[in-house]
This record gives structure tokens, C-alpha cells and sequence, in this order.
């Protein structure tokens, strides 16, 4: 106690009043967590694991030159008919272009649709030698099936559509009218997505809610607490690459300027770099610590409650870590420079680019504003890449009757599981729905260790057997608590 008063510089007799308001604070800020009641879905994993085992062997692959396999994608909607018959009976079905839009229509039109997406297509395999299990193999071995797209994102397909199979076979029928979309190209922009919002549209469709997939179960990251961590995306971050440029007359190495132009493109890159943009605590993040701060230790607790004091000491341990910072502030990442196309001659010409991508409180203007002002006159900055940028995603709602239904299908699942709302850091097809609703919501229903998370997009991609079963399970409860 005594050191705490030293360090805030307060008369030790003003400490114990100091520690009432802060342990006054954590007290009142107690736990948001729901107690469902309880709800079975006992389902039958096998016909889900073959079928999404079927589904990676297809290679629905996206190319970052716009390059779309059709003939593959259309297997896959012929595999999705054949291992699942109800579905493709008794709801509608209409295919733009590659991409897929189902509809199940509900017996109250009064009841506004909800929506729920997943894409088809998956990030190219650098190395196949390197895996496990062929990468497309769609391998059934050691409890797990291997294979890209199985945490990105076919598992979701599967998952949804043998929940609603699961459901049709045992008689339900929603009263909400439900969608889902099944983009073709989410991993190169979501013009699949794109389309699926005009389709809406154009039927004049305003939505209760799209879930996209997000967030994880996610196991053993946070510090702090023991349990599991259902992070539920209510925003994401947006996008922007600047480009900064300098010319001079170029010439003999032998003779150079003080500052050649990529001296000053390098000067302009080190300035940008050294100075990010602020902390946001008033989005997504600061909702989340809100959330978990009263699952923590008393410590800890004690911290997330009175960031008002305490806030440097939570954001010096989360700037500490990569994934952690990414969450608290528009990031900056210098990715790219160029100069002369050979070491003995001066540029004419030189270059660079800074990736951000943008946390809810800035745009992409802003962004631009801040690196104009840190670099000088001898350096031009301007957006790269024609209609790339974008801005942060609408901070959506957190209420009303489908909330409650993800929230309680996850603790009806993951019944040990600390929910909680969080800012996505990666692009989701969702950005191109938050027009047609306020509650856009991002989250995967899988339980994931930080060694899961690193399998998505890299080498060994995998789902475990009991993970496809309760990812079944949760979009079964899921539906029969948000379509009611």
C-alpha cells in the first residue's frame, strides 16, 4: 500500500479512501453473464464429418488475381444437394452466379429474417510437402479432419446446413423466415457477398440479424482467466494502404544529394511508423474488457474496473503482444519500398506503402491526415490501390431476442464460456450486409486453442471430430432459439 501511494504520489492518509472508490468500482461492475436454460441438440457428427471431409476435397480456391474456378464450385453445390436432401427439398434455393442463397421461410412474416453466412472458397497452400495430411485430401485420421477450409470456412457450411437437416428431419419449422449465404469469394474482396446484399434488396428484405463467422470459443489466451472466451465480433476493422512518394533528378551515386528520394521516402516510412495512431477505448475493445474484466482474478478485476486510473498498466500489457495491440488501435505495418533498379544510381523515382487497418474511430480520411502530417514536404502520400479502402465496419447493436439466442445457444454448448463482444481485426464477407441491419454479429462456433488459431490460412488446417459435433449442435440451438 504503501509503494502504490509513493508511485501515485498521494499522502498515504488519502490511500485507504483512494482504495474504497477503487474496490467501490469492482463491485459494482459484476458479472453480465446469462444462465440459459438448458436445451438439448443431440446430433450425429458422422454424416457432418464425411460430408465436410467431401467438401475440402473440392478446391474451391481463391487467387488474388480474381481467377474463379467454376467447375469447382459448382461440385460443391452438387455434393451440398446430395448430403443434404431435406434441405434442398423443402427450402428455396437461388444460385448468383457461384455464389449460394437459401431461404426458409417462417410462419410469421410479421417477424423481420435473419440471416446466416459462410463462404466456399479457401487461400491457396504454399507448400503441400509440409502438411500432415494432403491439404485437400479432406483426411478423417487421428480424431480430426485435415485439410484447408476446415476452420476456414466450409466447417460453417456444413455446420449450418446439417443443423437445419438435423431440424427439418425432426419436424421444426421456424416462425422467423432464415437465410443463409454461402459467398464464392470472400478471401479476394466478397463479391459473392456483394451479391447476396443486392439480392436482399432488391426483395426488399431488412434483416433482425446476420452472423457471420468471427470470433472463437477461444481456449487458454486470455490471461487472467481459466475459462474458455466466446468472442462475438460487433465491428471490424477497415482498410487503407498509403503510398508515399518522392522524386528527385537521379543521377551517379558518386554524387549524391544529402538526401536521395528514397532517403526521404525512408525518412517519411520510419516517421509513420514511429508514431501509430491512438488507443480507442470507447469501441469494441473497451466493451470487451467491461465484459471479461468481472470474470478475472481480484487483481485483475480490481485493474479493468478503474481503467480511469489503471488504464496505462492494461494497455502496456496488451501493446506488449501483436494480437493484443491489434484490438486496441488503428494499426500501421510499412510492407513495401522501392527505389533504384540499381545500386550505383540514384533514384528518380522512389516509393513505399503503409498497410492500416482501421479501428472504429478513425476512417480512412483520417487516416490519410495523420500520415500526411508526419511526412514533410519532400513526400506525397496518397491511397493505394483503387477501391480497396475502406472504412471500420457500424459498431452493432447487443439486444433484443437474437442476441439472447447467440448468447445462450454458446453457453448451452460451452456452458463454462465467458461471452463476450470484441472488434474483429480481419475482413468478413458480414461488412457488406451491415446496410440491411444493425445487429451484424461475427463468430465461429469452434473451440480454439492459439495453435488451432495459427492452423487458419497456414500449414496442418484441422477441425477435431468433437468440434464438428458441437459446432452442429450450437447452429441447431442457435436456430431453434432465433427463428422462434
Amino acid at each position: 500500500m504503501k509503494k502504490l501511494a509513493l508511485t501515485l504520489g498521494l499522502p498515504a492518509a488519502l490511500l485507504g479512501g483512494l482504495l474504497a472508490v477503487l474496490l467501490g468500482n469492482m463491485a459494482r461492475k459484476g458479472s453480465v453473464q446469462v444462465t440459459p436454460p438448458p436445451l438439448r441438440a443431440e446430433v450425429d457428427r458422422g454424416p457432418a464429418v464425411q460430408a465436410l471431409a467431401a467438401a475440402v476435397r473440392i478446391r474451391t480456391v481463391s487467387h488474388s488475381d480474381g481467377t474463379v474456378d467454376h467447375e469447382a464450385h459448382a461440385a460443391l453445390h452438387q455434393l451440398l444437394v446430395e448430403r443434404f436432401p431435406r434441405v434442398h427439398e423443402q427450402l428455396e434455393r437461388k444460385v448468383l452466379g457461384d455464389t449460394l442463397l437459401y431461404r426458409w421461410p417462417g410462419a410469421d412474416a410479421d417477424l423481420a429474417p435473419g440471416l446466416l453466412l459462410a463462404h466456399q472458397d479457401v487461400v491457396p497452400v504454399e507448400d503441400p510437402t509440409v502438411w500432415t495430411h494432403p491439404p485437400f485430401s479432406g483426411a478423417i485420421a487421428d480424431g480430426y479432419v485435415w485439410g484447408r477450409g476446415t476452420l476456414d470456412d466450409k466447417h460453417n457450411i456444413i455446420g449450418q446446413l446439417a443443423a437445419a437437416e438435423h431440424l427439418l428431419a425432426a419436424g421444426w419449422a421456424p416462425q422467423r423466415t432464415l437465410y443463409f449465404g454461402f459467398g464464392h469469394d470472400e478471401e479476394v474482396g466478397g463479391q459473392g457477398a456483394k451479391a447476396i446484399a443486392a439480392e436482399l434488396e432488391g426483395r426488399g428484405v431488412e434483416l433482425e440479424f446476420v452472423l457471420d463467422e468471427g470470433g472463437a470459443v477461444a481456449v487458454g489466451i486470455m490471461a487472467g482467466l481459466d475459462a474458455p472466451v466466446a468472442t462475438v465480433g460487433i465491428s471490424e476493422k477497415g482498410y487503407a494502404s498509403v503510398e508515399l512518394r518522392a522524386s528527385s533528378e537521379g543521377g551517379h551515386s558518386s554524387m549524391p544529394p544529402p538526401h536521395s528520394a528514397l532517403g526521404h521516402v525512408a525518412r517519411a516510412l520510419v516517421a509513420v511508423e514511429n508514431h501509430p495512431l491512438p488507443v480507442r477505448w470507447d469501441g469494441p475493445t473497451g466493451v470487451m474488457l467491461d465484459t471479461v474484466g468481472p470474470e478475472m482474478d481480484v487483481g485483475l478485476r480490481l485493474v479493468m474496473a478503474n481503467r480511469w486510473l489503471l488504464g496505462p498498466i492494461v494497455q502496456a500489457k496488451m501493446e506488449a503482444k501483436r494480437s493484443t495491440n491489434a484490438t486496441l488501435r488503428t494499426t500501421t505495418a510499412v510492407t513495401m519500398a522501392s527505389g533504384s533498379p540499381q545500386d550505383n544510381v540514384l533514384p528518380q523515382e522512389a516509393r513505399g506503402v503503409v498497410n492500416f487497418r482501421i479501428a472504429p474511430g478513425d476512417t480512412t480520411e483520417s487516416v490519410l491526415a495523420h500520415v500526411r502530417a508526419l511526412v514533410g514536404p519532400d513526400v506525397s502520400a496518397e491511397l493505394y490501390g483503387q477501391g480497396i479502402a475502406s472504412d471500420p465496419a457500424p459498431i452493432s447493436r447487443t439486444d433484443g431476442p437474437a442476441w439472447d439466442a447467440l448468447r445462450f445457444a454458446i453457453r448451452q454448448t460451452w456452458p463454462d464460456a465467458v461471452v463476450t463482444p470484441y472488434l474483429t481485426i480481419g475482413a468478413t464477407d458480414a461488412r457488406h450486409l451491415t446496410g440491411l441491419s444493425e445487429r451484424v454479429w461475427r463468430f465461429s462456433p469452434v473451440a480454439s486453442t492459439s495453435d488451432d488459431l495459427a492452423r487458419i490460412h497456414g500449414i496442418d488446417e484441422r477441425i477435431s471430430e468433437d468440434a464438428v459435433e458441437d459446432l452442429v449442435a450450437f447452429y441447431v440451438r442457435f436456430l431453434r432459439q432465433a427463428g422462434a
